[in-house]
């Protein structure tokens, strides 16, 4: 399992805007993931790899999906739940001189799909050398907007409760099951 903070920047091309927000990253095998954002506001997305919830406290709502029907693509998924076969999925390049923060323990890996996948065109991961842990993911669309997470405080098999990967709504929240009456 893993557990660490992030910080997502957003950049959209045609629009030239750039969103950030930060929050708490969980993962855990299989295919179970936790996103609770904090900034700039809060909003949960939950999955225990079957089941995906995504909350709004702001809009007193959650939204309830078959996670095989809530996604457009597998590979973000599969990837960030360590379910993903990297030689399998990708076309992989070193990144020879990519500018990784002064960081020489710091390795950045280029991986094409393979297979064509809506909203990803290109992925960047920047990889310590020591552990081989993920620091930083950008992700690239066909459209120029990319989406850039970074990694902190990462902690690795400290035992997370399967709990943690799924999603009970408060009372008064008002469920959405798209598809269904």
């Amino acid at each position: 399992d893993l557990s660490a903070q992030f910080h997502q920047t957003a950049t959209h091309r045609a629009l030239g805007q750039v969103q950030e927000a930060s929050g708490v990253f969980l993962a855990k095998r299989p295919g179970m993931m936790r996103w609770a954002y904090e900034k700039p506001e809060a909003r949960l997305f939950v999955t225990d790899g079957k089941t995906l919830w995504v909350y709004s406290p702001s809009e007193k709502q959650v939204v309830v999906q078959d996670i095989a029907n809530a996604l457009t693509s597998r590979l973000p998924l599969s990837f960030l739940t360590g379910n993903c076969n990297l030689a399998t999925d990708f076309d992989m390049a070193l990144v020879e001189n990519a500018g990784t923060r002064g960081q020489p323990t710091t390795r950045v890996l280029d991986l094409k799909p393979k297979q064509p996948e809506a909203g990803i065109a290109r992925m960047l991961l920047e990889v310590t050398t020591k552990g081989y842990t993920v620091e930083k993911t950008t992700l690239f669309d066909a459209y120029g907007n990319t989406t850039a997470i970074a990694l902190t405080q990462l902690k690795l098999n400290t035992g997370l409760d399967d709990q943690q990967f799924r999603f009970t709504p408060p009372s008064g929240i008002t469920v959405v099951t798209p598809g269904k009456p």
